[in-house]
C-alpha cells in the first residue's frame, strides 16, 4: 500500500455532495457543526491555501498564529 493510499484510508477521506474532499474520523457522533466534524482537505502549499490563511488572519483581527490556525481548523484540514 503506497503512502497516499494509506493516508486516505487513515483519514477516512470522502467526497461530499459538493465534490469537496473531507476528512472523516472519530467526531462522527459529536454534537458540533458539520465543517468541524468533517473538515475540508486543502493542499499545504497552494495559492488557494494561502488565500484561506490570509482571510482567516484578517477575520480574527490579526490575533496571532494560534488563533488563526484554530479558526481555520474549524473548517479546513491540511494535506502534507
Amino acid at each position: 500500500m503506497n503512502r497516499r493510499h494509506s493516508l486516505v484510508h487513515q483519514l477516512n477521506v470522502f467526497l461530499d455532495g459538493e465534490q469537496l474532499l473531507r476528512c472523516g474520523g472519530r467526531l462522527a457522533n459529536a454534537n458540533i457543526k458539520f465543517n468541524a466534524k468533517y473538515p475540508i482537505l486543502i493542499p499545504r502549499k497552494h495559492y488557494f491555501t494561502e488565500l484561506v490563511v490570509k482571510q482567516a488572519h484578517s477575520r480574527v483581527l490579526h490575533a496571532g498564529l494560534g488563533t488563526t490556525v484554530t479558526f481555520i481548523r474549524n473548517t479546513f484540514g491540511f494535506l502534507k
